[in-house]
């Protein structure tokens, strides 16, 4: 959403027909002057109500060369300036014609926007603090101080103006969707979800955003199928929200439905298809799914569109050593370490490379390069479940078992349908003669994929 579309442009001011009177210096300028510069002032007025802002700015400039002292249509330039997206000049204006004594109220109600939009948020505050005071009743103007906050990050005070002017009884369907953003931003994800639902009651025109904090804050919840189908409605509402996209694969990744992620990567793609970062998630996407000569081809293109993102390199990696091409994985793995240098899941798999190759020394040093660097990758991301699932992978590879089992464990806390963290986890057990704990990883994992409980129980019944 662009800063235009999150402030609410609607003016009280009204560019009418009317003169006002004017302070005139009858020694400076002629009754001829006077009359046209007015005369002037009401094309302006023509061409503004056409929107035609440039030959309406002219006609006021032209009028206040006749006469300086003319608030109107100082006002008048300062508002076309304005609609051209000429902040500074449309400031200085208003400020003119505030001093030659227009009407404030109006002078604030517009001056603050020009404020706003050049990112003089502290000068934007004071304008819409002073309209306040002239009109304390005024919802329009507690929406705006709120708007003013949330960009200063004060989200606390940015609430307490949206709910002054939902305590006026405001009109603007607009006002709970701004109460919305502003608690996400303080992580009140309950009172988010409020908001957000408050806003589609009342008919605002942020429905898609609407309806993204509902499923952010569902997600949050872990409320995972009502956040699915409220990221779905907002794909609904708009096409283009790639946030959705991108949420509702994690949701699907998380299940354990890799077709369904697969599926929802590839419609984001669709809308967005030379971004590098999608096409990175859908050959994760692709490996998690045992799909990979799709994952290989998909970090391929990943790579042509993002050179310098690494991951596009380790995905690419993972692919090659699940197609036995050892030596094409060592080769990408140590590119995406040029560029991420210390990361724990490239050298994952550039360990496993040089396991499969029987360079075990080699094999052996990344692999505790993987358990070190996986291990803050999950210190700093507790709740992604993947990151369990390689740290688990590693610390096997490196020989610490009861740790890897501790891993695993997490992960499938975190996503109970891993199906591959659940094979290993049960294969852990069985390693270590539990073959009770080990059944049981059989059982659930019957459930989510027979065909790999079938691969563990094999595993445990011809060892």
């Amino acid at each position: 959403m662009t800063k235009k579309g999150f402030i609410n442009l609607v003016i009280l001011v009204l560019l009418g027909t009317f003169l006002l009177a004017l302070p005139i210096d009858s020694d400076a300028q002629s009754r001829k002057e006077r009359r046209k510069a007015r005369s002037l002032a009401l094309e302006g007025d023509q061409f503004y109500r056409k929107k035609d802002y440039k030959t309406a700015l002219n006609k006021y400039a032209e009028a206040l060369v006749l006469m300086p002292n003319f608030p109107f249509a100082r006002f008048s330039k300062g508002y076309s300036h304005f609609n051209l997206k000429q902040y500074d000049q449309a400031v200085n204006e208003f400020s003119i014609a505030l001093n030659q004594g227009y009407r404030p109220l109006e002078v604030f109600a517009v001056r603050w926007q020009a404020n706003f939009l050049r990112k003089e948020l502290d000068l934007a505050l004071q304008d819409v603090q002073q309209a306040i005071r002239l009109a304390p009743k005024r919802p329009y103007f507690y929406i705006a101080e709120g708007q003013i906050y949330h960009e200063k990050k004060q989200y606390n005070d940015a609430i307490r103006s949206f709910q002054q002017a939902v305590s006026l009884k405001v009109q603007n369907p607009n006002v709970h969707y701004f109460m919305a953003k502003s608690y996400n931003a303080i992580g009140d994800y309950d009172n988010q979800e409020s908001a957000s639902r408050l806003a589609l009651q009342k008919g605002t025109r942020f429905g898609a955003w609407s309806w993204f904090y509902i499923a952010d804050s569902l997600q949050r919840q872990k409320k995972l199928d009502e956040a699915a189908n409220a990221y779905k409605t907002v794909i609904a509402t708009d096409n283009k929200f790639y946030g959705a996209y991108v949420n509702l694969a994690e949701i699907y990744r998380n299940q354990g439905k890799y077709d369904e992620a697969i599926e929802v990567t590839k419609k984001a793609i669709e809308q967005y298809p030379n971004d590098g970062d999608l096409h990175v998630s859908l050959s994760w996407y692709f490996s998690l799914n045992d799909k990979t000569a799709y994952a290989i081809e998909t970090a391929k293109k990943a790579i042509e569109l993002v050179p310098n993102q690494y991951m596009a390199y380790t995905n690419l990696c993972r692919a090659y050593n699940d197609s036995k091409q050892y030596e094409a994985a060592i080769r990408t793995c140590k590119k995406a370490l040029e560029l991420q240098p210390g990361d724990g899941e490239s050298n994952f798999y550039l360990g496993r490379a040089y396991d499969f190759l029987n360079q075990t020394k080699t094999a052996t040093k990344h692999y505790k390069d993987a358990v070190k660097g996986l291990q803050q990758f999950t210190q700093d991301n507790p709740d992604y479940s993947d990151g369990f699932y390689l740290l688990g992978n590693a610390l096997y590879a490196d020989g610490q078992r009861d740790k890897a089992i501790e891993a695993y464990k997490k992960c499938l806390e975190l996503s109970p349908n891993f199906a591959k963290a659940r094979y290993n986890l049960g294969y852990m057990y069985f390693l270590g003669n539990n073959l009770t704990a080990a059944k049981q990883q059989h059982d659930k994992l019957k459930e989510i994929d027979p065909g790999l409980a079938e691969r563990l129980m094999n595993a445990i019944s011809n060892n």
